[in-house]
């Protein structure tokens, strides 16, 4: 198979009708933070503002996610953490704009300078934003298995995709190492980087724009990005009440090992567990040796699957450890489907999961009927439009967010620590815990 190279068409060069449903509602929330705003190659997102002051503002839009009672199993209760409600509606928000700001600060790269990662999607649409809101090229690595939808929107942030060979994340880690010798091929010098809190190449050569191969999922950076997810989860509990179980579906490592770290620090008795797609399960087989032929009679195939973002095989991973989780927990296709079907079914679609999310809620709820009176908590990572090869497209009429806001949460109240964690609540979190008529836990 030849590869493939998708020519981005910059935002403002694309019919109104192709926009995404999510395009218009980051859209909407950058107006109100960033005002108006140009997208094009003369000018690139630099607003008129102080560099500092523009990170400042991109970053009022993070974090702050809200935390929601999803249901009671039992005397158990499942919260969710929401990070699907960041700007480009995945945690990764979190992630790529302290990146650029810490290697712009130490004089690794410079506005216009072209900006190099791999990606299964959700984390690629992330960068794309940031890259392009914050004046830099953005170039992919994708490998040819992923859905169009998660592709589309990377290109419509500005993003330049450049396909590998079928093979999954291990041919496009193939081809994002291959990147070097492409640069110093082409005349560049590359060096490498390596502080305690990143490693990445940057490629110079005279004449030309510098390019920075980032490398996020090797980066201490990131870690530290995901880490406020659990810090904020302890300032959202309801006070005098512990999480007994934290749930997180294993990628690449470095989102469950900054809930590792940050929920063991505030609930000591916390258990963490991963979770895998039962057609790839890498770090199961590490946890739980012998298990999986016990279980199932024959060794894994690690075949395909479209959890995309987690499980990988054959690639190596810096934070791809299982001694961050005590457990590691398989779902597979069918119970996962019938979890995401039943709660997706009266919800608007801005509001819907994706299969990440709802392999979380499988296991959370096998969790809560194993241990009665626990609180569990998941991470609803992704969501339900970001897995088809049929694109959710906004109306022709601009698609305004106001359309869909939730009840109560206010029209100008995009920074998102105004809102609060009521953002999505069916119910708040304090009625789900009066409906569980419990004694709170006291303070030894």
């Amino acid at each position: 198979m030849d590869r493939v190279l998708y020519h981005r068409p910059l935002i403002g060069d694309i019919p109104l009708g192709e926009f995404t449903e999510l395009q218009h509602r980051i859209d909407d929330r950058m107006r109100f933070v960033l005002g108006e705003y140009q997208l094009t190659p003369e000018y690139t997102a630099a607003y008129d503002l102080e560099r500092g002051e523009l990170f400042d503002r991109v970053d009022s839009l993070i974090g702050d996610t809200p935390l929601i009672h999803v249901e009671n199993v039992g005397e158990s209760t499942i919260l969710a953490k929401v990070e699907s409600q960041n700007p480009t509606e995945n945690h990764y928000d979190r992630v790529f704009p302290r990146t650029i700001q810490k290697l712009e600060a130490d004089g690794l790269i410079v506005p216009g300078d072209e900006l190099l990662e791999i990606t299964s999607g959700s984390g690629g649409r992330a960068f794309a934003w940031a890259a392009r809101v914050l004046g830099y090229e953005a170039r992919l690595v994708v490998p040819p298995e992923l859905p169009k939808a998660r592709l589309q929107d990377m290109l419509n942030f500005g993003a330049t995709l450049d396909v590998s060979e079928p093979g999954y994340m291990k041919e496009a880690s193939k081809a994002y190492v291959d990147q070097i010798a492409k640069l110093e091929g082409q005349g560049y010098e590359v060096t490498k980087h390596k502080t305690a809190d990143y490693t990445v190449f940057v490629g110079r050569k005279e004449g030309e724009r510098s390019v920075c191969l980032v490398n996020h999922s090797a980066n201490e950076l990131t870690v530290q990005g995901f880490e406020g997810i659990g810090e904020e989860i302890y300032q959202q509990m309801p006070p005098f009440e512990d999480v007994d179980y934290i749930v997180s579906v294993m990628g690449n490592g470095t989102s469950t090992t900054a809930l590792s770290r940050a929920m063991r620090q505030h609930y000591p008795g916390v258990k963490v567990i991963g979770v895998e797609d039962e057609r790839s399960p890498r770090y199961f087989v590490e946890k739980h040796p012998g298990e999986y032929e016990r279980r199932f009679g024959h060794a894994p195939e690690f075949t395909q699957h479209d959890m995309f973002g987690s499980s990988a095989p054959d690639v190596p991973l810096k934070y791809g450890k299982v001694e961050v989780v005590d457990e590691v927990r398989l779902v597979n296709l069918d119970e996962r489907n019938e979890a995401q079907d039943g709660y997706n079914q009266h919800r608007k679609s801005f509001e819907q999961i994706g299969n990440s999310s709802a392999a979380s809620l499988v296991v959370a709820r096998k969790l809560a009927s194993e241990n009665p009176g626990s609180n569990i908590v998941i991470v609803f990572y992704d969501k339900a439009g970001q897995y088809g090869d049929q694109l959710t497209l906004a109306p022709m009429s601009k698609f305004h967010y106001d359309r869909c806001r939730p009840e109560g949460v206010p029209v100008h109240g995009w920074m998102q620590a105004r809102m609060g964690s009521l953002a999505l609540l069916p119910r708040s979190i304090s009625e789900a815990y009066r409906a569980r008529t419990i004694v709170p836990k006291s303070i030894d």
